[in-house]
């Protein structure tokens, strides 16, 4: 586990929403929405050791160890 986690999960939500949307680019996945973005994130913060630990609004969540 390393303090970078969290940005490698990032990355590879985003990687699996552009192999599920072809002839997109990576700079639309920052403007798919927080709702999108959270089913690609989320499955890839939770495989890295993270638990949701509070809602802090607007989609974001504020994760732990």
């Amino acid at each position: 586990m390393s303090k970078h986690d969290s940005y490698y999960a990032y990355q590879d939500g985003k990687d699996k929403w552009i192999k599920d949307n072809p002839g997109k680019a990576a700079r639309d996945f920052e403007y798919v929405g927080a709702d999108v973005q959270n089913r690609y994130v989320h499955p890839e913060m939770e495989k890295r050791g993270f638990k949701k630990r509070r809602y802090i609004g607007a989609g974001a969540w504020e994760w732990s160890r």
